[in-house]
C-alpha cells in the first residue's frame, strides 16, 4: 500500500485509513472485533475524532491493539489522526 507524508507534519503513514465515525453505532463488542480485524488485515492508519462520540474509547480497548506499545510488540506501526475543535 502506497505510503503518504501528512501534511507538513513528517508524519509517513499508509494511505488508506480506517475511519472511526461508523463504529459509534456499534456496541463495544463488535466495534473492538472490527477494529482488530481491519488491524489484523493490515490497517496501521485510524482516522477519528472527539465528535464520534465513544470511538476513541473503544479503539483503547483491550485486544484491539489500538495502542503504540502493542504496535511495537507486534512490530508495526501504528497512526492514529485525530481532530478536537478548540472553539
Amino acid at each position: 500500500m502506497k505510503e503518504v507524508t501528512l501534511g507538513k507534519t513528517k508524519i509517513i503513514t499508509k494511505q488508506n485509513a480506517f475511519g472511526c465515525l461508523p463504529i459509534q453505532r456499534d456496541d463495544t463488542d463488535l466495534s473492538v472485533r472490527l477494529l482488530r480485524k481491519a488491524w489484523d488485515g493490515g490497517m496501521t492508519f485510524f482516522d477519528t475524532a472527539r465528535a464520534y462520540t465513544d470511538s476513541e474509547e473503544k479503539m483503547g480497548k483491550k485486544n484491539t491493539v489500538m495502542t503504540f506499545q502493542q504496535a511495537k510488540e507486534e512490530g508495526k506501526k501504528l497512526t492514529m489522526l485525530t481532530a478536537y475543535d478548540y472553539s
